[in-house]
């Protein structure tokens, strides 16, 4: 059945094939076959606008940025139950339900969230670039993200703040190509003429904003390699065994090996915990074999 999305920053709707609710999230599909999952964990309430809209009007609100991602469909109440049923009993997390009696200006002036300020939609750079498709983009650094809009209405076409940014990786393969890593798992492609001074302004505004982590790569980073979600940082213990493995490698594992599995695991700024006793302890050994 077909279904109706609202778009950032534009008056008119975009037609979808459809939208399934799976045992992880809600991925919608285009009528191109492009599909789109918004995970469970990610995901903060459903927003039912019965009341200031219509009766087939929903909102999905995201959690760390309370983006709204609208959607219209004549079975609302049917895939708003199996959200919240799904989410609880396959992942185990609660999405709540809200009513919200609002208009839709209401939605379209909260849909951007906690980058919906001019500081995070207003330019500082911008570079003409090629997205994934080979379509072209306009790809714009604010003080607190990084903008894609359109290259002829200049329309808001996605929005990630530099503070999620995991990694830059400049391809080996492709000399125009970058790759942006995100810590939601995200992982954005483009080509650029202008590839070296992109990565500078891209680096230059994740540290403008707090982001210190952040790295220029050749290859992306090994997911099955690292012992925690690239949405925070690991553990204590993470760190302290890796600095073994330096003085100490694990049978069967090369130095290259060590390297790009610490590299995986330790952030670029440097370690977390290193304060404690234990680490302080490795620190020693690794010098002293050196």
């Amino acid at each position: 059945m077909c279904v109706c999305v609202d778009r950032w920053g534009q008056d008119f709707e975009t037609r979808l094939h459809s939208i399934n609710v799976l045992s992880y999230g809600l991925e919608q599909v285009s009528s191109e076959g492009e599909k789109k999952t918004y995970l469970f964990k990610d995901m903060d309430s459903v927003i039912d606008l019965t009341e200031g809209v219509d009766s087939q009007t929903f909102c999905i609100k995201m959690k760390a940025t309370e983006r709204l991602h609208t959607y219209r469909h004549p079975e609302k109440p049917r895939i708003v139950s199996r959200i919240v049923e799904n989410a609880s009993q396959f992942v185990g997390l609660g999405v709540s339900t809200l009513n919200k009696d609002w208009r839709i200006e209401d939605v379209m002036e909260n849909r951007l969230g906690i980058y919906a300020g001019d500081q995070h939609l207003t330019s500082l750079s911008e570079f003409p670039v090629q997205d994934v498709k080979r379509q072209r983009v306009l790809l714009c650094l604010s003080e607190t993200c990084l903008v894609e809009r359109d290259t002829g209405t200049y329309l808001v076409k996605s929005l990630h703040g530099l503070s999620s940014v995991f990694g830059l990786i400049r391809c080996e393969d492709d000399s125009q190509a970058i790759k942006v890593e995100l810590t939601s798992g995200q992982v954005r492609t483009y080509f650029s003429t202008e590839r070296d001074s992109l990565l500078s302004s891209l680096m230059d505004g994740a540290r403008a904003a707090g982001n210190c982590a952040v790295c220029v790569k050749s290859r992306g980073t090994p997911q099955g390699k690292r012992w925690g979600p690239v949405a925070g940082p690991v553990d204590e213990k993470v760190e302290s065994m890796f600095l073994k493995f330096i003085h100490q490698p694990p049978p069967n594992w090369s130095f290259s090996e060590l390297m790009i599995r610490f590299n995986a695991n330790v952030q670029y700024s440097g370690l977390i915990h290193s304060t404690t006793a234990n680490v302080r302890a490795n620190l020693q050994l690794i010098s002293c074999s050196l």
